[in-house]
């Protein structure tokens, strides 16, 4: 029993020399280990996002190099002006006299023009341009199109006098048509507000009709005398039509 008793107080002597050695050798670490500031290391996502925050900029800024000269060189805001063209004011596809033509708007109407149109922007969409002209871009049917700005005011005209017309053609039947899918009689396309139809009078004559506005003979389409038909294109709007009654000046014959 006193052999046991000794030996026990032995291995307890052991324990307590062994854990003051083992904590005399340790050496004290600080709690954070601090990095010298020129060793620090960016992490992957914030060099992604520096990155993708320089090409950004980059790119804003040559979309902004290539297009604010063209905004400022080519546009003057939107602005309503008139049209001086007696015989109408034609609507074409593009800045030029034979490009396609869309549509006309009579003498004394009203238009918004969006900008004006110059050379530098022209080549820039790859239009075709007539340098001898001045043109604007409009809406039309929601729309770009573009009319001739030699043509238009900013102040209204006065209504069509008398001496305006050579012939006072009096009361015609009006009615209307749809494209049929073949060129006019004259070889054009036609075109809604600018081709009418008639067995009467000859191809190329201007004429007004008050109420409707201003048209050109450039189709016959079998009408009988004392009637002249309207090119509208659509079915509908035919159909709307109908058969109508107005008063009709001519402005000019052809030579």
């Amino acid at each position: 029993m006193k052999k046991a008793l000794i030996i026990t107080m032995v291995i307890i002597a052991v324990v307590l020399f062994s854990s003051v050695i083992m904590k005399g050798n340790k050496k004290d670490l600080p709690d954070q280990i601090v990095v010298p500031q020129d060793e620090v290391l960016t992490r992957p996502e914030t060099i992604k996002m520096e990155t993708q925050t320089f090409l950004d900029k980059e790119e804003v800024k040559t979309k902004e190099s290539i297009e604010e000269p063209i905004i400022k060189d080519c546009t003057d805001g939107v602005r309503s002006m008139y049209v001086t063209a007696t015989d109408g004011l034609i609507i074409r596809k593009e800045p030029s006299v034979n490009s396609e033509k869309l549509g006309a708007i009579a003498y004394r109407e009203r238009i918004d023009v969006l900008y004006d149109i110059k050379e530098e922007y022209a080549k820039s969409q790859n239009i075709n341009f007539d340098k001898d002209k001045a043109w604007v871009c409009i809406s039309y049917n929601k729309e770009p199109a573009y009319v001739c700005k030699d043509y238009l005011s900013i102040k209204q005209p006065e209504e069509i006098k008398e001496d305006w017309y050579v012939d006072d053609l009096g009361i015609f039947r009006l009615t209307a048509y749809e494209w049929t899918g073949y060129l006019c009689f004259n070889g054009n396309y036609p075109t809604e507000n600018y081709t009418v139809a008639s067995n009467e009078l000859p191809i190329g004559t201007k004429i007004y009709i008050e109420g409707y506005g201003y048209y050109t003979v450039e189709d016959t389409g079998g009408f009988p005398d004392g009637t002249i038909g309207i090119y509208l294109g659509d079915e509908d709007a035919c159909w709307e039509f109908g058969e109508q009654h107005g008063h009709v000046y001519a402005l000019s014959y052809p030579n």
